[in-house]
């Protein structure tokens, strides 16, 4: 994966939220240059307290042609956003303009040069990702996650700060495992499913359920 090592492109980060800052740090601290932010909720009043300039969406394309940049994903958090549409509309928007999204590694975090990292992905401080692991476009595995040997994860996914994923979990396209959470070898998670922060995950999840608690008990969405 050359380009996470080379710096030479310049990003520009969609989305400035909260997660937004945490992906401009973890490109900084790996090298990266950051040269803008794009997010359509950040008002006139707050650029002067921005970190880096902000630009609407025509003035990236005016400035940052896709052969010229490359772009980062800062829209993160949970249900609603990761069932769609902010974070898929935004990632789909962009990818239809011919933009590339970079793979966001920081260099604090661990990742197998056996496991397969599609783009956009995010592997933030002080997780790890085993070999044998295959990871979707645009997914997050946050600060302190852990997901373990042979896992299988969709694209628009979200592994949560602290969560474990251990051996030969699947997990469906845009599902979110809360922060913490725990996830028994073997399990399936289907798409769209939402594990509840602390959860211990021992039988599969359907599509689209939720499930909180120890053991994991399927909760109305």
């Amino acid at each position: 994966m050359p380009e996470e090592s080379s710096g030479r492109m310049p990003i520009v980060v969609i989305g400035y939220g909260g997660h937004g800052k945490v992906v401009a740090a973890a490109l900084s601290a790996g090298g990266w240059n950051v040269e803008a932010v794009n997010d359509q909720r950040l008002t006139d009043e707050r650029v002067g307290i921005l970190s880096y300039p902000l630009l609407s969406d025509a003035e990236v394309e005016r400035t940052y042609p896709p052969s010229q940049c490359r772009l980062a994903l800062g829209v993160g958090g949970a249900e609603p956003v990761n069932r769609g549409p902010a974070r898929m509309r935004v990632a789909m928007n962009w990818a239809a303009k011919g933009y590339q999204f970079v793979r966001v590694l920081h260099p604090r975090a661990m990742v197998d040069p056996g496991a397969e990292l599609a783009e956009g992905v995010q592997v933030h401080v002080g997780a790890i990702v085993q070999t044998g692991v295959s990871i979707g476009r645009w997914s997050i595995v946050n600060s302190g996650a852990i997901v373990e040997h042979d896992c299988r994860v969709g694209e628009l996914c979200h592994v949560a700060p602290g969560a474990v994923l251990c051996g030969n979990v699947s997990i469906g396209d845009g599902a979110h495992v809360g922060a913490g959470a725990v996830v028994r070898q073997g399990i399936s998670i289907g798409r769209h499913a939402m594990v509840g922060a602390g959860a211990v995950v021992v039988r599969d999840v359907p599509s689209e359920a939720c499930v909180v608690g120890v053991p994991a008990k399927e909760w109305p969405r």
